[in-house]
């Protein structure tokens, strides 16, 4: 029950912000009574701490999986984590960003370390590719993850969200691409975005690897929700 109650409440905070969600709601969403959540969390501030804790936890839990499967080439491992950011981050709501950083800058200072320790693991991908000769010899892996992440940074940016024509995983899938044909030795593969967007609640390993590599910094503006920004 508790992983239902986290994984479907996680699913709410990410699409509708945690803020001004309230119990009611978060039950509701569940198929709960209001008792029967209370039961496990007797405070919303309980619940929330709990989701991120569950988040963190399902992160690390499937990005070692990756980064340890050995039937994997270490360019199916950097595609395979690309590719479930890039569908993760259209499930983003404008009001989840704002929340973690405006409402709880406790939550988000922890998320911002944790990003931190993640983003390292995306450059051993990167040397461990250059190794087997994937990857171009000649970059500098640090230094191109810190230019994948400055490219995602830009893209979250409220401002270009609103002006920009894109959707997020249209954006995502162009920097990806862009990202994999510069590191990649003689290859020209392009990630596909999937149009379907994997349901947290359907599966106890959903990989909710959006913390790894996105930055919420600067989400402040409470004009046109990003959702209804139109999609190409």
């Amino acid at each position: 029950m508790i992983e239902r109650i986290l994984e479907k409440t996680l699913h709410l905070f990410l699409s509708s912000g945690f803020a001004k969600t309230n119990t009611d709601e978060i039950a509701r969403n569940i198929g709960i009574s209001k008792r029967t959540l209370y039961r496990y969390y007797d405070a919303k501030d309980k619940l929330i701490d709990a989701v991120f804790a569950f988040l963190r936890e399902k992160v690390t839990k499937q990005h070692e999986a990756i980064l340890k499967d050995s039937s994997k080439s270490p360019s199916q491992k950097l595609r395979e984590i690309l590719l479930i950011i890039a569908e993760l981050g259209a499930r983003m709501g404008k009001s989840f960003a704002k929340d973690i950083q405006n409402v709880r800058p406790d939550l988000y200072a922890t998320m911002s370390a944790y990003r931190r320790q993640r983003i390292g693991r995306l450059a051993d991908i990167v040397k461990e590719g250059q190794a087997t000769g994937e990857f171009r010899k000649e970059i500098d892996a640090e230094l191109t993850i810190d230019v994948l992440i400055a490219a995602l940074d830009g893209i979250i940016n409220p401002t270009y969200l609103l002006e920009s024509t894109f959707s997020v995983s249209t954006a995502f899938e162009t920097v990806f691409n862009l990202f994999l044909q510069g590191i990649e030795s003689g290859k020209s593969n392009l990630l596909e975005v999937k149009k379907t967007i994997p349901d947290f609640g359907s599966n106890s390993d959903s990989p909710l690897l959006l913390f790894q590599i996105l930055n919420f910094d600067d989400l402040t503006i409470d004009s046109t929700d990003f959702a209804e920004l139109p999609k190409r």
